[in-house]
């Protein structure tokens, strides 16, 4: 009797699956390692990586957004202020669509106290969503349901709207199994292999750069700041559902908008945003009303690098005002000193030489 030849074919077609499988795999790998190395294309992959390594339940905070955020809010100073922890998670033009993920995420490892997320981005047109803003914010964190459904989010934002640049609705393109591997190493190996020079996780997410340093004189803003108009109505469905999701949080959320210059209808629209929040029961603090600029004293003259963000002078200030307030509003230990915090003391240290370097008075 003739002998079937399927089993010989079954065990070719599965030695080829395996052999494919490999070779896919170890592309990535090796994209992955390519990619982790150049920091120009992903600088959150310290921020992650650095965010993950903190000692489980031993941050009191989370401050979440864009450019606003990691260009104003010094987690370091914070700390040898009033003892908070209070990690800055924030990446250039972050999607809103991905603030409630990134929320969801670092809360896997964290208890904390309270949740801060600047809202400034929902003054910009929903047109200006940047696919690589995406695939920064997405592709280092860790694969889990959070990140599947991040991107069905953000995905579905860059389809609805109705934006002529290339939508990324490929799912490979938001993993990296590289990361998999950095994330078993430890902090000084991961960063000792992968060639990182940005200092963002440094720095527990501030971010210094020449532009730091550049003071920009303004024309100060007369407007009180006071102004209401509606935001479109994509980013609204964003904020509806970021509010409903803040509500089932077991800790304060505050939602703020950081100081800057820009039109008076991008204020208002600002306003709409943070009346919401705080028609839904949400702690608010608007640092662009007259009040407020006089009581952070702003100086138009030296304290912007450009019209839309604070420079260290400017960010000292923004900190040392919202840190005291935290401090003064709701109650966490004070952690300078104590055992398990030896990092942040070191960051401390470090952004503190840098700025003596640069002539910073603090």
């Amino acid at each position: 009797m003739k002998k079937s030849s399927t089993p010989g074919l079954s065990k070719a077609l599965k030695i080829f699956v395996v052999i494919s499988l490999i070779c896919i795999l170890s592309i990535d790998l090796f994209y992955g390692f390519y990619i982790y190395a150049d920091h120009k294309d992903d600088p959150s992959k310290s921020l992650y990586h650095r965010f993950y390594q903190e000692t489980e339940n031993s941050l009191d905070g989370l401050y979440v957004g864009a450019s606003s955020t990691y260009r104003y809010w010094m987690p370091t100073r914070a700390y040898e202020k009033n003892g908070q922890c209070v990690y800055n998670f924030s990446t250039a033009s972050m999607p809103f669509a991905a603030y409630q993920y990134v929320i969801e995420e670092c809360a896997k490892t964290q208890d904390f106290e309270y949740v801060i997320i600047e809202l400034r981005r929902l003054y910009k047109p929903v047109r200006n969503f940047k696919p690589l803003a995406a695939r920064i914010i997405l592709k280092p964190m860790k694969p889990s349901t959070t990140k599947l459904k991040a991107i069905n989010a953000v995905v579905d934002f860059a389809k609805a709207s109705s934006t002529d640049k290339d939508v990324d609705t490929n799912f490979i393109n938001y993993f990296n199994y590289a990361y998999i591997v950095h994330s078993m190493l430890d902090d000084e190996t991961f960063h000792k292999w992968t060639s990182i020079v940005d200092e963002r996780g440094k720095y527990k997410g501030f971010k210094v750069s020449e532009n730091s340093f550049i003071q920009t004189p303004s024309p100060a803003i007369t407007t009180d700041g006071k102004s209401i108009s509606p935001i479109e109505p994509l980013f609204e469905d964003c904020l509806d559902k970021l509010i409903k999701y803040c509500k089932t949080l077991d800790c304060h959320v505050i939602f703020v908008t950081a100081p800057l210059n820009t039109e008076e209808e991008n204020l208002a629209k600002i306003n709409y945003a943070l009346k919401k929040a705080e028609d839904n029961g949400f702690d608010t603090i608007n640092f662009n009303t007259q009040q407020m600029r006089e009581a952070l004293g702003v100086d138009y003259s030296r304290d912007f690098y450009n019209e839309r963000h604070m420079n260290v002078w400017g960010a000292m200030k923004y900190t040392d005002y919202l840190s005291d307030y935290l401090d003064h509003r709701y109650e966490t230990e004070d952690h300078r000193g104590r055992e398990g915090y030896e990092s942040w003391q070191k960051a401390a240290q470090d952004l503190n030489d840098i700025l003596n370097l640069n002539g910073v008075e603090q």
